[in-house]
């Protein structure tokens, strides 16, 4: 059952009803399908992939029944697929933060300096879980994880009208509620089946003055709508896990089993031979002495007694391509990838086509990260901002070649037009274009008092960074050759 914000709105102006509504919402919330798939996500995030964590190897009793078997290896071998994945598609986007154009600059100053890493977390969670949920408090962005806020949903407008976040740091520990409204918040505290608020509603904007003497509140206000904006990951709002979980279970069984086996048959077994009076006591003596003294004598009726040790050759050849087949289908079917494929000579043009599956994935998630952010902006009132993003994408070594042989030549080029005319400027006009170029510092300069060594003094400095552009030229091109 899903609770909707209309549900909500039958219980909102009674406090008794209000407070059985939250408890109930909480519990079924966490009974839900969507947030096991969360949980069991954010284990995979941390590596510990429940289905390889939680496998047991098991035998059949006479009865047929399945015991643990306590005996047998079980060596439980995690991947850390999910984790790499989900971090590389989110920083692809990410990492370089959002580039506003130069007439939207000032908003950041009101989203903070932090906003950039805020939104990777909070785009990571997304990620993880399919959705979570950014609260914007007063000056910054604070998300909540899907696992500790039940939404309400209009049923109309599918918008987000209310939620609650709840926490608790131990099973035995009270829970912290806050309930988010469009006109305030209020907290609460539950403690067993008993739920009490520990604040009245409180507006989300609170004015107030300062003086020596005391600090006074002015105004109590509230934004136009809940300050709280949902961030998905598709329009399924599915965890990225779901579709792979699969793959990656089979992978790390057979990964775990190929350690049981080699547990199993590193040690040597021995072959007894005209022993037949040899019982399990008398096996035992044996290994006792093989392990202390590092020999034991055989002994027989006839003397032809013999104990061959033997090895087993561990079956991996099969494993190692079923290995490779699934490594290679958890890449395609996530859209990642893997970098070792890509040659250190590739070209721009073969990078670019690795990245295509990870550029079409973005693609999506993009999409959704701008809805967030276009919403946001329309919270703060700030209407038809353009920004973008600049992906973390590899580069070719003969494209940074390029670059640099480009900003190279363009030194070149400054140098040599300055050169040509510093005999026809006086010493402060040519003083001032090599600051406004950065090529000459102000107190280096000061430290030249007559106008014919400060002509000199700039001519030999041009001259010296001429040089130097002549032979990065020289090198970018004996590289390329």
């Amino acid at each position: 059952m899903i609770r909707t914000y209309q549900d909500f709105e039958k219980v909102m102006n009674n406090e008794n009803k209000k407070k059985i509504f939250i408890s109930e919402a909480i519990q079924e919330h966490k009974a839900s399908t969507n947030y096991k798939i969360a949980e069991s996500a954010y284990d995979y995030d941390r590596q510990q992939n429940t289905d390889i964590m939680k496998y047991e190897k098991c035998i059949r009793n006479m009865q047929g029944g399945k015991i643990i078997d306590i005996f047998a290896p079980n060596n439980k071998i995690a991947s850390n697929f999910f984790n790499q994945f989900t971090n590389q598609e989110n920083q692809y986007l990410l990492s370089n933060g959002i580039d506003f154009e130069d007439k939207d600059e000032k908003i950041k100053n009101i989203l903070g300096e932090k906003f950039d890493i805020q939104l990777q977390k909070g785009a990571k969670n997304a990620l993880i879980a399919g959705a979570s949920y950014g609260f914007w408090n007063n000056d910054k962005i604070i998300f909540f994880e899907y696992t500790e806020f039940v939404p309400f949903l209009d049923e109309i407008s599918g918008e987000l009208r209310a939620g609650i976040r709840f926490w608790q740091l131990e099973k035995e520990k009270p829970i912290m509620i806050t309930l988010y409204e469009e006109d305030g918040y209020t907290e609460y505290i539950q403690k067993g089946d008993a739920l009490e608020n520990t604040t009245d509603k409180n507006a989300y904007i609170t004015i107030v003055r300062k003086s020596n003497v005391k600090i006074e509140e002015i105004e109590n206000r509230n934004y136009t709508k809940l300050p709280i904006i949902p961030l998905y990951t598709n329009k399924y709002h599915d965890s990225r896990l779901l579709g792979m979980k699969n793959t990656i279970d089979l992978y790390d069984r057979i990964f775990s089993e190929f350690g049981n086996d080699f547990d199993r048959y590193q040690q040597i077994y021995w072959v007894f031979k005209n022993c037949g009076g040899m019982n399990e006591q008398d096996i035992g003596k044996f290994m006792t002495k093989l392990k202390v003294f590092g020999g034991a004598d055989v002994d027989s009726e006839n003397g032809n007694a013999n104990a061959e040790a033997n090895t087993i050759d561990i079956p991996y050849a099969a494993r190692q391509v079923a290995l490779e087949m699934l490594e290679k289908r958890i890449y395609k079917d996530y859209g990642a990838i893997d970098i070792s494929n890509i040659s250190s000579n590739a070209t721009q043009d073969e990078i670019n086509s690795k990245y295509m599956p990870l550029d079409l994935k973005v693609d999506e998630f993009e999409y959704y990260i701008r809805e967030f952010l276009e919403k946001l902006f329309n919270l703060l009132g700030r209407e038809n901002i353009k920004f973008k993003f600049n992906r973390d994408k590899m580069e070719s070594k003969q494209n940074e070649i390029d670059l640099e042989l480009k900003k190279a030549q363009a030194k070149q080029i400054e140098t040599t037009t300055i050169l040509s005319i510093a005999d026809l400027l006086d010493a402060e006009t040519l003083i001032k274009i090599l600051i406004d170029k950065e090529i000459i510092d102000v107190d280096d300069i000061k430290k030249v008092e007559k106008d014919n060594e400060k002509i000199n003094f700039a001519k030999k400095l041009i001259e010296r960074l001429q040089n130097e552009a002549d032979n990065r030229i020289e090198a970018l091109n004996n590289f390329v050759k």
